[in-house]
């Protein structure tokens, strides 16, 4: 079965002074249905930039160079803006990072839930009411009903971010985009959640694109996983097999902090540096400077992404 998203090549670029550097470079990955491929790294590596372009919301002045995304057949890059407008919310939906800055401060919560519902799904204004009550309580909102008067600004961040989940989640979309979908969330929400949208994928057969710093959730919830640094897919695995068997420098370097992996009495295992500037005009491999093991080639060519063993992919001289 040909997979439900498809990306191949993908550049994603902004414009400095001295040229123009790519946020998301040259980055490739496929999502079934009923799947979750789960993307990882430090912030800054390109993962939110990854998910903004698939949804093609890119802020200017950045730009998709090149490359295509392919959702079930369908190049979302050749599409016109009005065209992509309907595929948002209905077959691509998007859980974003931050609640506050998602919601309009100055529409009720009701309403901005409901809009996706009388849009694409065409549902009378009383059947959506209902509908985004039930997705709310689906979500965990207490005092559902009542919650739909309310705006953004009288909820706590826990509270908007469970109405930005209920709004992706409204029209049942064939591909969900989770941005760190449980920020602001305490534990057992946390748990509520992630657990309502593996239902969600079980019952429906959707795919899951999950942006996250946790490697907690992609040990229990994700069936591929994509590391990200300075921009590239630099391993790519199996969520058990990379977990047991990291081939990455930085993929080992974000294992090894991890506290389960910490000695008893002893600081954290930290990963020294910091990850390069999006116009740092690299030309070798973006994890050169802080990697324990570089080789000459290193700074001179970036490494391509190797096969090591079948369907594990790395990205490192030291692995070729």
């Amino acid at each position: 079965m040909p997979p439900l998203l498809t990306i191949d090549r993908l550049h994603t670029c902004f414009p400095f002074q001295d040229g123009v550097q790519c946020a998301v470079n040259d980055l490739s990955l496929s999502i079934h249905k009923g799947s979750t491929v789960a993307l990882v790294g430090e912030s800054g590596s390109g993962k939110s930039m990854t998910a903004l372009s698939i949804m093609r919301l890119v802020p200017s002045p950045g730009f998709i160079r090149e490359g295509s995304i392919v959702l079930d057949g369908t190049d979302l890059l050749g599409l016109s803006e009005e065209s992509m407008r309907k595929i948002r919310g209905s077959r691509i939906s998007m859980v974003f990072q931050e609640p506050m800055t998602s919601l309009n401060p100055v529409l009720r919560i009701g309403d901005q839930i409901m809009e996706p519902l009388m849009l694409h799904r065409k549902l009378p204004r009383k059947d959506a009411a209902e509908r985004a009550a039930e997705l709310l309580r689906t979500v965990g909102m207490p005092a559902a009903g009542d919650r739909l008067r309310d705006y953004p600004h009288q909820l706590s961040g826990g509270m908007r971010q469970r109405v930005v989940i209920a709004m992706a989640l409204a029209c049942n979309p064939d591909l969900l985009i989770a941005d760190e979908p449980t920020t602001a969330l305490d534990v057992t929400i946390q748990a509520q959640i992630l657990e309502l949208i593996d239902s969600l994928r079980r019952n429906s057969d959707m795919g899951i694109l999950l942006v996250t710093h946790d490697l907690g959730i992609i040990a229990e919830r994700s069936d591929v996983t994509c590391v990200m640094y300075a921009g590239r897919i630099v391993e790519s695995a199996a969520s058990p097999e990379l977990l047991h068997n990291p081939g990455h420098p930085y993929t080992k370097a974000l294992l090894a902090s991890l506290p389960q992996n910490a000695e008893p009495g002893k600081p954290l295992n930290a990963l020294t540096g910091q990850p390069p500037g999006l116009n740092s005009n690299l030309t070798g491999c973006g994890f050169c400077e802080r990697c324990p093991i570089p080789l000459p080639e290193c700074r001179q060519q970036v490494p391509p992404l190797t096969e090591t063993t079948p369907g594990h992919y790395v990205r490192c001289w030291n692995r070729i």
